[in-house]
């Protein structure tokens, strides 16, 4: 089932995957769209997602790397 992000919320993912080299990126994306399946990707599930799909990669990222910003 396809999610249905906010741009702002595509434009977050999309910067994340930046973190990882290319080969990684599409694994990446499934990963945090299995983390969103079943809720309402709001911001802070979304930022949630991310963080923690980084995470198990050994990705660290602070509180103020990631941010959703609304136009």
């Amino acid at each position: 089932m396809p999610l249905a992000l906010t741009d702002a919320q595509l434009a977050t993912v999309t910067n994340a995957t930046a973190l990882l080299p290319p080969a990684a990126r599409d694994n990446f994306l499934r990963s945090v769209a299995a983390q969103l399946t079943g809720a309402p990707p709001t911001d802070g599930a979304v930022l949630a997602a991310l963080r923690f799909v980084l995470s198990e990669r050994g990705v660290a990222v602070g509180r103020e790397a990631l941010a959703i910003k609304s136009r």
